[in-house]
C-alpha cells in the first residue's frame, strides 16, 4: 500500500541522521590528507566510487539539456553523473541533500571542483533564500520525503522569476522492496500528482518528458526490477 505523507509539511527525507560513523570520519580524514587534485582529474574512473548510480549517463545528458541558467541546484546528490555532469557543463552548482555521508563521499571523488557548494539539508525549508536560483534539479529525492507537495512550494520559492524546475522521479511502481532496502516513502508518483503538486506551488508550464529510461544499479539488478524514470519540467513566473 502506498504510504500517506504526514501533515507537519516537512520537505526532508525520513531517515534520520545521526553522528558519523568510525568509515565516513576515516573517510573524511583521508580527503584531508590527500589534499585537492588537478581540476576535474580523474573524474570518469572516479564516479563509480559514488554511491549508488540509479541512472546511466544518457538520462544524466537528457536532464542536462533542460537545465537552464547559471546557477543550479541539485536536490538529491546520490547520482554521481548529474552532478559531474552540470559542473562540466560550466553551472555554478550547489548540492544539497539529508544525508550526510552521501555529502561526503561526493564532496570526496569531486574535490577540487570549485564549481560545487555541497549543503546539508536539516529542517523544515530548504536553507537558501527566495529567488536563489536560475534552475533546480530535483533528482530522486520527492519519494524520499514525507510531503512532496511540500518540496515543490520549497523549490518554487528558491527558483529567481522565470527559473525552471527539472525533476527526475520514479514512475509510480510496485516494487515495495525499495521502501525497506532504499528507504524510499512513495512508491512513485503519476505525471498527474506531480503536476497537481507543481501548479499548487505556483508553477506553471508543466511538461513531461518522454526520455524512455528506467531505474538501473545493482539493487535493481538483484530484484530483477524495472522501474521507468518520470521526468517533468515546470517555470515560475516572471
Amino acid at each position: 500500500m502506498q504510504p500517506t505523507p504526514e501533515d507537519e509539511g516537512e520537505p526532508e527525507a525520513t531517515q534520520e541522521e545521526g553522528a558519523p560513523s568510525e568509515s565516513e570520519e576515516a573517510e573524511e580524514h583521508e580527503e584531508e590528507d590527500q589534499g585537492p587534485v588537478s581540476e576535474h582529474a580523474g573524474i570518469i574512473h572516479d564516479l563509480d566510487r559514488l554511491l549508488c548510480i540509479y541512472y546511466d549517463e544518457q538520462v544524466a545528458n537528457d536532464l542536462m539539456g533542460l537545465v537552464e541558467g547559471q546557477d543550479v541546484l541539485l536536490v538529491g546528490c546520490e547520482d554521481g553523473y548529474a552532478l559531474s555532469s552540470l559542473a562540466l557543463a560550466g553551472h555554478s552548482v550547489t548540492a544539497l541533500d539529508f544525508d550526510l555521508g552521501h555529502l561526503r563521499r561526493c564532496k570526496k571523488v569531486l574535490r577540487g571542483w570549485h564549481e560545487i557548494a555541497f549543503v546539508q539539508l536539516e529542517g523544515r525549508s530548504f536553507p537558501f533564500e527566495d529567488g536563489s536560483f536560475d534552475t533546480v534539479l530535483l533528482s530522486l529525492f520527492a519519494h524520499h520525503a514525507t510531503n512532496p507537495a511540500r518540496v515543490f512550494e520549497e523549490c518554487a520559492r528558491i527558483l529567481r522569476p522565470g527559473g525552471k524546475l527539472v525533476m527526475a522521479d520514479l514512475v509510480k511502481h510496485e516494487e515495495t522492496w525499495m521502501m525497506d532496502t532504499l528507504h524510499d516513502v512513495w512508491l512513485g508518483f503519476t505525471s498527474d500528482e506531480v503536476t497537481t503538486w507543481m501548479e499548487n506551488a505556483d508553477l506553471d508550464r508543466v511538461m513531461v518528458h518522454d526520455i524512455g529510461a528506467k531505474c538501473s544499479g545493482p539493487d535493481f539488478e538483484e530484484h530483477g526490477a524495472s522501474v521507468d524514470i518520470l521526468v517533468m519540467t515546470a517555470m515560475r513566473g516572471e
